[in-house]
């Protein structure tokens, strides 16, 4: 997919602008999608058969919330979402996934968010998270991040972990390592880290940037799966990139790791 690059400048008090709406979408699609949580509603299931992939009513509810209050507010610029896809602007985009962890969300759990950042074709400019359940917001630009729960705000920050065998990895699933080179490259990491922890989504990038986790391994990720945690990682110290070390804003295999020592470890660990 290719995304145009935005050819004008955006200041600090127009990101800050963007930002602040930024946070106000999420908790307005959050508090809608909230009402089909823990409410069995009816899924869809919109893969080829190979991987169940749900869908919701609540997806499709949020998703529309924010496109339509983008259109509202800055009808010149695109749009990519999980739900309705891509529509094409003036190179500034906003990507969005109402609930990423649809199938923790149709579960029960509580790992799962809505996503919402806005890229300029090159860089992510601003991400942010917000887990309803819970009244959790995660937002960063890249020299810094935050997080806020019932009015309670600090800056985030990862962990002090530099060493793979002292660090804690978690990623959502290892069955969705469905390579055979992928799954021994993650096996890899997993026999030398301290504690390993499963099922995450999103969910777990807000925790590396709180410190709590220093190491998530994914593969096959979206942009909107992506983009929106990469402000927030590295607004709180840490490092996320493709497994190669490349830019992961256009999805794949990512790494997010505390710090870029350990990147360094973990990435050459899965080459190994």
């Amino acid at each position: 997919m290719q995304i145009p690059k935005f050819d004008g400048t955006v200041t600090g008090e127009q990101l800050e602008t963007l930002l602040e709406f930024s946070k106000e979408q999420v908790i307005r699609a959050g508090k809608v999608i909230l009402n089909g949580f823990r409410t069995r509603r009816e899924f869809v299931d919109k893969s080829d058969g190979s991987d169940f992939d749900p869908v919701t009513t609540s997806d499709r509810e949020g998703e529309n919330l924010i496109r339509n209050a983008i259109a509202d507010r800055w009808p010149e610029h695109g749009i990519l979402g999980e739900e309705f896809g891509y529509t094409p602007g003036n190179g500034l985009t906003w990507v969005m996934d109402p609930i990423d962890g649809t199938r923790a969300f149709v579960s029960g759990l509580l790992h799962w968010g809505v996503l919402l950042s806005l890229y300029d074709g090159r860089n992510v400019l601003l991400g942010v998270m917000y887990q309803p359940y819970v009244d959790e917001l995660y937002w960063g630009i890249t020299a810094e991040a935050h997080y806020s729960q019932r009015e309670q705000t600090r800056r985030l920050q990862t962990s002090d972990c530099y060493e793979l065998s002292q660090a804690i990895l978690s990623t959502t699933d290892p069955h969705l390592f469905l390579k055979r080179d992928e799954s021994l490259a993650f096996e890899n990491v997993l026999r030398k880290v301290r504690l390993s922890r499963f099922g995450g989504d999103c969910y777990q990038y807000g925790l590396v940037a709180m410190g709590f986790i220093d190491i998530v391994i994914e593969n096959n990720l979206n942009p909107w799966d992506i983009q929106a945690l990469i402000p927030i990682v590295k607004g709180a110290g840490g490092c996320i990139t493709t497994w190669e070390g490349n830019d992961p804003s256009m999805g794949g295999n990512v790494v997010a790791t505390s710090s870029q020592r350990l990147h360094e470890q973990v990435l050459n660990t899965l080459k190994a």
